[in-house]
């Protein structure tokens, strides 16, 4: 499995995951190591072990963090 292609900053004014989260400079961007979305803090606070890319567990956002804990191997 290779890394996802990232969502450039300039095209995603609100959070993917939430649509909720404008960011800001006090609210950052963050993306996810799976899917590639622009998604804020909280809708990324988990991490996930994707050995094709780290050793270590790596920030996921809410929805491939649910996939991959039931299994599964998609993305949005």
């Amino acid at each position: 499995e290779h890394a996802a292609v990232w969502v450039p900053d300039s095209e995603a004014p609100l959070c993917m995951c939430c649509h909720k989260v404008k960011f800001t400079p006090v609210s950052r961007r963050h993306h996810c190591r799976k899917c590639g979305f622009v998604v804020c803090g909280p809708c990324s606070e988990k991490r996930f072990l994707l050995p094709s890319q780290s050793s270590k567990p790596v920030r996921v956002c809410e929805h491939c963090y649910s996939v991959l804990m039931s299994g599964g191997l998609g993305s949005h």
